[in-house]
């Protein structure tokens, strides 16, 4: 059946090649830094040229590597019915991360805790929109640096039976992650909780960094290696120039990953932005990082490898009309432009450094919205209603036809947020946006139900948590 469904590109396939060879250019020339000796040895051992901490890849090195990285892979779920594919064509979404400041109408602006991290782990679980949960959801400034991690694992096999996202941040927080998530599923299950490394821009990798791609990758499980530059100040201020250099430090990331192991799963993760040069802070809310998002994801096509895309990213400080219209413009790009995932689809402010909770529910509208929007519309002869249209004739209506009851829940999309009342009837109860999506997410926290977690699993997940930080439990630390 005929279908009309909206798509986005920025680049020809000649200027995508030419980004492409800058970037081999940049590798072959200048080098990406590694900054861990065993990954410089595993280098070595390939053949690649290592002087100091500097790597130098070939050409084709490069294209021997991507020659291995799947298409798509499977991420699974606790629940196998809430699985999906990373890399089949429709866009897997996940919630805002690593916000410092939770932000609502009634406390305002304040501190992320613990409490919150819970809050914020229900309301992925029931969201309609979101569809993998976890990872640095907010901060949590009441429990010790080192018990964070573990803290916010528990909460996550506690609370969803969604995919997972883990914590990368080197070695020990890598092994948490993959060992209580396969507890929970089952010894040694495989792509069973996604890990996000990021790489330090210009062209870096740490030593934390690397040790948590190596745990993922040789333990089974699917590894997201991003980049967030500015351009300006990380990179160059051109968007082609930023692209380059950024595609460089992906690239080189990517080759690891396949030496590490051919074949383990691997995401394409540039949420690069630009660098406001009134104030020198990250503007992701830029109109630029919504093209330089769409550029790379050509690249990642390119590669032929799944593409990691950011989400509703806006630098308002507050639920305004700039959040609105920011968030809109980056979320659409990224849904549109064939992102096989989506991080930050909803809550984020003040340039990733609050989540909101009405804001997230709000962004669930706009990423619903923006999925009737991409489904398009069918064009079969039912769909054109001619025969109707030749019943009802000039100046007749359609509300009471059969064809309108039959469809109409179908063709039209039935916002949650959004006010379509006649404004006679809205001003006896002139609720706001941000008022409708405030009683939404209370309701969802109030009305949420616990996935089962079985009492086996939940009792070995005690006996590793109090072997290794003491006399702590899922129920003690959630």
């Amino acid at each position: 059946m005929d279908k009309i469904k909206p798509k986005l590109e920025l680049l020809t396939e000649a200027e995508i090649e030419k980004i492409h060879q800058c970037s081999l250019n940049i590798l072959e020339q200048v080098g990406v830094i590694f900054k861990e000796a065993q990954a410089l040895e595993l280098f070595r051992h390939h053949g690649i040229r290592v002087e100091g901490e500097t790597v130098y890849l070939s050409a084709a090195a490069v294209e021997k590597a991507l020659a291995t990285i799947p298409q798509s892979f499977t991420l699974r779920g606790r629940d196998p019915g809430k699985s999906v594919v990373i890399g089949a064509g429709e866009p897997v979404l996940a919630p805002g991360s690593g916000a410092v400041f939770i932000q609502d109408t009634a406390e305002g602006r304040r501190k992320g805790t613990r409490a919150d991290y819970i809050k914020l782990v229900k309301l992925v679980h029931t969201s309609p929109l979101l569809q993998v949960n976890g990872g640095g959801l907010v901060t949590v400034s009441d429990v010790e640096e080192r018990l964070q991690h573990v803290f916010m694992l528990l909460t996550l096999l506690k609370y969803t039976d969604k995919p997972l996202l883990g914590f990368t941040l080197g070695r020990e927080a890598a092994r948490d992650s993959i060992y209580l998530a396969q507890l929970a599923f089952g010894e040694k299950s495989e792509n069973i909780i996604l890990g996000v490394a990021n790489a330090v821009t210009p062209l870096l990798y740490d030593a934390t960094m690397i040790e948590g791609i190596r745990e993922f990758v040789l333990n089974n499980q699917p590894i997201c290696i991003a980049s967030c530059s500015m351009a300006g100040s990380t990179s160059p201020v051109t968007l082609a120039g930023s692209l380059a250099c950024v595609n460089a430090e992906l690239l080189a990331g990517m080759v690891f990953t396949q030496l590490l192991k051919p074949g383990a799963p691997v995401i394409y993760g540039n949420t690069s932005a630009i660098t406001d040069m009134k104030t020198m802070t990250l503007a992701i809310g830029a109109v630029e990082t919504a093209m330089i998002n769409l550029a790379a994801s050509q690249l990642a096509k390119y590669y032929h490898i799944p593409f990691r895309s950011g989400g509703s990213l806006s630098d308002a400080k507050e639920v305004d009309v700039q959040a609105g219209y920011e968030s809109m413009l980056n979320l659409a790009t990224s849904v549109f432009d064939g992102a096989s995932f989506v991080l930050q689809a909803t809550g984020i402010l003040e340039s990733f450094m609050t989540l909101s909770y009405d804001k997230f529910i709000i962004d669930e509208e706009i990423g619903m919205m923006l999925r009737r929007y991409g489904k398009g519309f069918q064009l079969g002869e039912e769909d054109l209603a001619f025969e109707l249209i030749k019943e009802r004739g000039a100046g007749g209506h359609f509300l009471d036809a059969e064809h309108t009851m039959h469809h109409f829940r179908r063709e039209f999309f039935d916002p949650q947020v959004s006010n379509r009342q006649p404004y006679e009837i809205w001003r006896r109860n002139p609720i706001t946006a941000v008022n409708k999506a405030g009683e939404i997410w209370r309701k969802r926290l109030t009305d949420y139900e616990a996935p089962r977690l079985d009492k086996g699993c939940q009792e070995a997940i005690n006996k590793y948590i109090e072997q290794k930080y003491g006399r702590l439990t899922i129920d003690a630390l959630c």
